[in-house]
């Protein structure tokens, strides 16, 4: 299987649309991929509990990686931040309806603290630059 060549896909200022529609369905796919895994090594309901407690940090992990490689890359950047809000929105929307106990609290203490980790070396890195 070889390479893509250079200027085989068009920029994503071209056509926004397919963007959104690939990033949209590579997250859904990459937190199905998770939560089936999941399920499969941990069967029942505490396997539905620990992968989409996987998917929610995994989420914001992503998040993080992006906004670091899109200090000097504007799209990088923007995906980023909406990763960040997308992993924010399933953490407030879905985790805390969803998930109860240990898993709540896990979940919100993760991506809590990788947000705040995220936040405070991306300030430092812009603010180097």
């Amino acid at each position: 299987m070889g390479r893509v060549p250079r200027g085989a896909l068009p920029p994503p200022s071209a056509g926004l649309t397919p963007w959104l529609i690939a990033g949209g369905t590579a997250l859904y796919g990459a937190a199905a991929f998770v939560l089936t895994a999941t399920l499969l090594v941990v069967p029942g309901y505490t396997g539905f509990l620990t992968g989409h407690v996987l998917v929610t940090v995994s989420w914001t992990v992503a998040a993080l990686v992006l906004l670091a490689k899109g200090i000097a890359s504007v799209p990088l950047r923007v995906s980023g931040l909406v990763l960040v809000a997308a992993a924010v929105g399933k953490l407030v929307l879905f985790d805390l309806a969803a998930l109860d106990g240990i898993a709540r609290v896990a979940v919100f203490i993760a991506a809590g603290l990788v947000l705040l980790v995220a936040g405070t070396r991306y300030a430092r890195l812009v603010a180097t630059r």
